[in-house]
């Protein structure tokens, strides 16, 4: 290889190490591990710059185009050089070496502040680390111990309740598990949360947990389309805390920006029917009801309500049912949750 081609090499070496440079204001942002190449590209260019007194790549260069031509005026700034070369453009190498300090102390700045810390992950959700009202609780083999105070006999237990439940609650795809925690701090009370270890790259990472409650009695952990079913008993309204938890709860729990919260039950569609729409109120304030029939029982009625969810088929209306006005005795088929004899509107289509 000729020195011509040695020097050339350098320079391609040091434009990528230039790009690279640049690269890492947006990769921080998007790989928050990038953070870490930011740091080695700073803690390398300090290197080189105490050791050589600049860039050692332009060093090198420059050697080499100087023993290929010793007449010529390469200048100790890479971008001053070939900025001249190429663009005809001068600028000064005080310039140069006060922005590239400024480029890269933002660049280390912005590496801090979007850092996060790395989350624990382990190989089982039996050993992963969940947070339990702030607090990090790692597991080992399904069991952490705390002492309630220093040199206390007396110990805090956590541990998994059951199995886990695996199933798909981040949408990636991949298995995930969900668990019951059992938290005896070491008093009368029992307390029952609810958490999940998302799979990232075959390890775990857990979450933050929701209570259930205190002493209830965990039944079933479903996971079913990305939401978390946690099944129990608890006690009734004004029972004392002595009493044999008796009455089905269950929370649904679903995972929103990184953090499990809990929500209110899913839509249930369990109504169906075809039949005539009436207003029972007046223009101004309506009261549908659909009239509809059953093998063996005519002339059925349901109220008829509607959110910001129903979706209407007509030719008067929007999509969304607002406002919601058809002629009395207008054919329709209608889909919703009916409770009690009134119906949340699913979908209701005009049938012409």
């Amino acid at each position: 290889m000729t020195d011509k081609q040695k020097a050339d090499l350098l320079a391609f070496t040091h434009l990528f190490w230039l790009l690279l440079g640049l690269a890492t204001v947006p990769l921080i942002f998007i790989f928050p591990f990038f953070v870490y190449v930011v740091w080695a590209y700073v803690i390398l260019t300090l290197i080189s710059k105490l050791l050589w007194g600049g860039c050692v790549l332009r060093v090198w260069e420059k050697q080499l185009r100087e023993r290929i031509n010793p007449s010529a005026d390469y200048g100790n700034s890479f971008i001053g050089y070939y900025l001249r070369k190429f663009f005809s453009i001068s600028v000064s190498e005080k310039v140069i070496r006060i922005a590239f300090l400024i480029f890269m102390f933002l660049v280390l700045a912005l590496s801090f502040i979007v850092r996060k810390p790395a989350a624990s992950l382990s190989d089982s959700p039996a050993d992963a680390t969940y947070t339990i009202n702030g607090r990090q609780i790692t597991l080992v083999n399904g069991v952490a111990e705390i002492e309630v105070a220093p040199g206390s006999a007396t110990k805090e237990k956590i541990r998994l309740f059951g199995e886990p439940t695996v199933g798909d609650i981040n949408g990636d795809g991949v298995a995930d598990a969900a668990v019951i925690l059992e938290d005896d701090p070491g008093g009368s009370g029992t307390f029952y949360y609810v958490s999940a270890a998302v799979q990232v790259n075959g390890r775990y990472q857990g979450l933050n947990a929701i209570l259930l409650g205190d002493r209830v009695a965990p039944q079933t952990l479903e996971i079913s389309n990305g939401t978390i079913i946690a099944n129990y008993a608890d006690r009734n309204p004004g029972e004392p805390m002595t009493a044999r938890p008796s009455l089905g709860v269950s929370k649904y729990i679903v995972l929103k920006d990184g953090k499990l919260v809990e929500i209110q039950k899913p839509f249930e569609v369990n109504f169906t029917a075809t039949g005539n729409i009436v207003n029972k109120g007046s223009a101004s304030m309506p009261q549908w009801t659909l009239v509809y029939e059953r093998p063996g029982a005519p002339a059925l009625t349901v109220t008829l309500v509607f959110n910001d969810k129903s979706v209407c088929d007509t030719n008067s209306i929007n999509a969304t049912c607002a406002p919601f006005y058809v002629a009395n005795g207008t054919r329709a088929a209608v889909e919703g949750q009916n409770i009690g004899g009134t119906v949340t509107v699913s979908t209701l289509s005009v049938i012409e």
